[in-house]
Formats: structure tokens, C-alpha cells, sequence
């Protein structure tokens, strides 16, 4: 029997069609995956699932009721429960309280007040964390359970509203190996209780773990049926981004201090071994912060960072700089009085004689090319920033970490080393930091915008772009 009917869903921004006539079922005690590209509509859609967008046109409904324009309020009431990618636990209180409340938010005002109320709850709470492998955290802080952990207990709190369709926003994104295979025997029990509608970039989780999955692109549905029809899943295989691989770097509640100062506030994400990523934020929001944890020359004091599968917590810049990190500072770091060949030749020390690596930095950079015999520190803003650039890859990095790559450079010189690092971003790996809004989203597939030393917002860039959240979070 259907619980979830949706038709001729469309939802557009401005100019921007994000979901066009999308039309999806999902039956009853179904586990049902949604995937695709970056910006193909996958977190629209839930948007408008859990009420936190009105589709422009077409109709939803849930167990039979009309919920098109439900409040998301009244969504929960119907039976609807959504956890988004990014955790919302209320990380300064116990891990029990966390889910006592949600437990209490299903209670009238009359049975929140009674002082046995916290007594009647404790075995259902006792019950959740069990279930959720959490029982033994219980008396701890939720903001110091692991990244997986955390993904865990919003489950488990978005379980305790009873819902009869659970929504899931890619659960599993920065997740390690062995807490993605957790996460999916976590999950299997839930189907006895409600139907599952999952987003996911990580195709071999959905297949071991859903009955269907629908297949979206450029806001339309392009497959749809059985999972265990394999034609299916193999003609979607085309459809998945770059970040639907394991992550080249996985960061995981990083924790960074200036001496008694905290800069860094349990930030999780993860990297692609292709493609861009872009960090936004006001100024002092924790940008650089993050790229220097990254990059080795702060050390986080919690949290855990891997890159390529295996940690790089507590090790040098040196060392990750050999694994395949490279960084350009905001402040370019290059040697002013060598020469631009001279600071090339730096850069291409650990490469083999007879390269012809410093050539290649020509071809990408051609202004450099001109101005070889010339000191770096006489260089115009715009040539030092490619030259900084040029070097870092002298060093073969997989991962390209880029501080403010436009600051203080003339327009025209904006434009080329945009272009430059969109052509980078098809092979290797950028995380860029950057002031230039729309130049950053024009280079990057995902976003991230912090705040005060937190991720506030993230998803794909496509959409980060119209979200009404952008201008409030980069507001003065």
C-alpha cells in the first residue's frame, strides 16, 4: 500500500528549475534510496517532502493526506520525520537528555510538567541508545561522541517522533568505513516501525540497504524501480558525482584552539578525490582556521582527520605535504627575492630531473612564462597568487587546499585563475576558501559556509547558491 505519493513536484527558484514533475512512490515498511548528481534536486526534494520548501506545483501526500503546504510542524504530526546531513543534537547536554527530549516532544504541556515524567520515559530511553549502540555514552556529552555517533543519535531522536516515513539526508557523508557498515545494520531493524527514504551518494550502501531507488537529474527522474533490477543500477552508475566515491579526506569533529581560545567547534566533512569544494563565511568565522588544521599547520586537539583511509591527525605539514595535500596560504608564501623560475624550481625539488613540470606551470599560467627571470616579489598581486598556485602543484598534491586564491587581484586576473582552477578541479581534489561568492560556486559541486567556527549550512553548490540562508550567514 502506498505511504508516500508524490506528483508533478516542481520547484523552481527565480531562473532555476531545481525539480521538475517529479513523480515518486514510496509503499509501506520501504526502504526506498534517492541518488544523483550534485545540484540534481535530491535535497530539494526532501525540502519539500518535510515542508521546509512549498513545491511550486503538483501535490504530496502522506498515508493518504494532502500535505502539500503543511507547516513542517504539522508534517511531524502526520507522521513525517526528517534528519538533515547536517547534525542538530544539542551537543552541550548528555547524551540521554538529548534523547529524552526528543522523546518528550510527542507529550502534552500536562505530562512535560509532571515531575515523574523523566521516571516513565527512562526505559524507552535506555532502549533508543541501546538500540543505537550509545548506551554506554550516555552520561557524556553529545558534542564528544564521534562524527558517527552523532549521526546515530539524531536517528534515534528522529525515531522516538514515531513517524511513518523516516527521511534521511546522505546519513553517512564523512562517516568511516567500518561506521557506514554499522550505520547500515543500524538502520535494517527500523523497518518493522516505518518506511525509509533515503539520500545517498554512496551507491553500494544504498544497494545492501534499500528495496527501491529512484534516480534524479537536473531536477527529473531519469530511473526509477526494484533495486534488485541490475540493468537499473547499472545505467544509474552514470548519474553519481565524483563525491559519490569515498572520500579522499575525511574530517570528523575537529576541535582547533589558539592557546585557551577555541577557533574550531567540531567540524565534519569530507573531500572527493575529484572535484571542488568551496568554504564560505564571514571574516573571522573559521575558514582559514580549517584549511590550516587541514593542512597540518594548526593541530586539531579533538576529532579525527584521514586522508585517503588512512590518519594524518597529529602529523606535520611536511608529512601530509609528501602524502599529497597541497596549500597555498592566503598570504601566497612564496619567496620574494628568488626569481619566479627559482621559486618554480623549489617547488619541483622532490620531482624527477629531466621533468618537465615547470613547462606544464607555464602552460597553465602563460603570464609566468613571461616574467621568469623577474622576482617574485615584483610581481603584480594577480602573478604572485598563480605563482604560489603553480608551485604548490609542483608538488603533485591531491588534494589542493586554496586560501582567498583572488584577494586583492584585478578582474581580468580573477577570471583566468577561475578558469584555471575549474579545469584543476576535473582531476584533482580543491577545497577553496574564498570572499568571491559567486566565483567559488562557479569552481566547486558542494559548499560549506561557516560560522562561528561551525558549519552552518552545506550541499551542493547549485543550490547553496539560492538558498535565502546564504545572504544571512555572509551578512556583516
Amino acid at each position: 500500500m502506498s505511504l508516500l505519493t508524490v506528483r508533478a513536484v516542481s520547484k523552481i527558484y527565480g531562473t532555476l528549475t531545481a525539480l521538475s514533475s517529479v513523480d515518486m512512490t514510496v509503499v509501506e515498511n520501504e526502504f526506498h534510496g534517492l541518488i544523483g548528481p550534485n545540484g540534481s534536486g535530491k535535497s530539494t526534494m526532501l525540502k519539500c517532502l518535510a515542508g521546509a520548501e512549498i513545491p511550486t506545483t503538483g501535490t504530496i501526500h502522506l498515508a493518504g493526506k494532502d500535505i502539500t503546504t503543511l507547516s513542517p510542524q504539522d508534517r511531524s504530526r502526520a507522521g513525517l520525520s526528517l534528519k538533515f546531513q547536517i547534525t542538530a543534537i544539542l551537543p552541550e547536554l548528555a547524551v540521554y537528555d538529548n534523547m529524552l527530549i526528543a522523546l518528550q516532544a510527542h507529550q502534552s504541556i500536562w505530562g512535560l510538567l509532571r515531575s515523574h515524567s523523566r521516571d516513565t520515559l527512562h526505559a524507552e530511553v535506555i532502549a533508543y541508545l541501546d538500540r543505537f549502540r550509545l548506551r554506554e555514552r550516555q552520561y557524556d556529552l553529545a558534542g564528544e561522541l564521534s562524527h558517527g555517533q552523532q549521526q546515530w543519535l539524531e536517528i534515534a531522536m528522529a525515531l522516538a517522533l514515531k513517524p511513518k516515513l523516516l527521511l534521511l539526508d546522505e546519513p553517512t557523508a564523512g562517516m568511516s568505513p567500518q561506521e557506514r557498515r554499522a550505520t547500515g545494520e543500524l538502520l535494517q531493524p527500523i523497518r518493522q516501525q516505518c518506511s525509509l527514504l533515503i539520500v545517498e551518494h554512496d551507491l553500494d550502501f544504498i544497494k545492501d540497504l534499500c528495496d527501491s531507488l529512484t534516480v534524479l537529474d537536473q531536477g527529473q527522474i531519469v530511473a526509477s524501480g526494484p533495486i534488485a533490477e541490475v540493468q537499473m543500477i547499472h545505467a544509474s552508475k552514470r548519474f553519481i558525482s565524483p563525491m559519490s566515491k569515498s572520500p579522499l579526506l575525511a574530517a570528523s569533529g575537529l576541535c582547533t584552539y589558539y592557546g585557551h581560545s577555541q577557533a574550531l567547534f567540531n567540524v565534519s566533512l569530507s573531500i572527493p578525490s575529484v572535484g571542488g569544494v568551496a568554504i564560505l563565511g564571514r571574516n573571522g568565522a573559521g575558514k582559514t582556521t580549517l584549511l590550516k588544521t587541514i593542512a597540518g599547520e594548526l593541530q586539531a586537539q579533538q576529532g579525527s582527520l584521514s586522508f585517503d583511509g588512512s590518519s594524518i591527525g597529529g602529523t606535520s605539514i611536511e608529512h601530509r605535504a609528501i602524502q599529497g595535500i597541497g596549500y597555498v596560504p592566503q598570504d601566497q608564501g612564496i619567496f620574494a627575492r628568488l626569481t619566479v623560475r627559482e621559486n618554480l624550481e623549489v617547488g619541483a625539488l622532490r620531482l624527477a630531473k629531466g621533468s618537465n613540470a615547470i613547462d606544464e606551470m607555464v602552460t597553465l599560467f602563460p603570464r609566468l612564462g613571461q616574467r621568469m627571470a623577474q622576482a617574485a616579489g615584483t610581481l603584480s598581486g594577480g602573478e604572485r597568487k598563480m605563482l604560489a598556485i603553480s608551485r604548490a602543484l609542483l608538488g603533485r598534491p591531491r588534494l589542493l587546499l586554496l586560501d582567498e586564491p583572488t584577494e586583492g587581484v584585478w578582474h581580468g586576473v580573477v577570471e583566468e585563475i577561475t578558469e584555471r582552477l575549474r579545469e584543476l578541479s576535473q582531476s584533482i581534489a580543491v577545497l577553496i576558501v574564498e570572499q568571491h561568492v559567486k566565483m567559488a560556486l562557479s569552481i566547486s559541486q558542494e559548499c560549506h559556509v561557516m560560522d562561528r567556527g561551525q558549519i552552518a549550512l552545506s550541499g551542493p553548490s547549485a543550490q547553496i547558491r539560492d538558498d535565502p540562508e546564504l545572504e544571512r550567514l555572509l551578512s556583516p
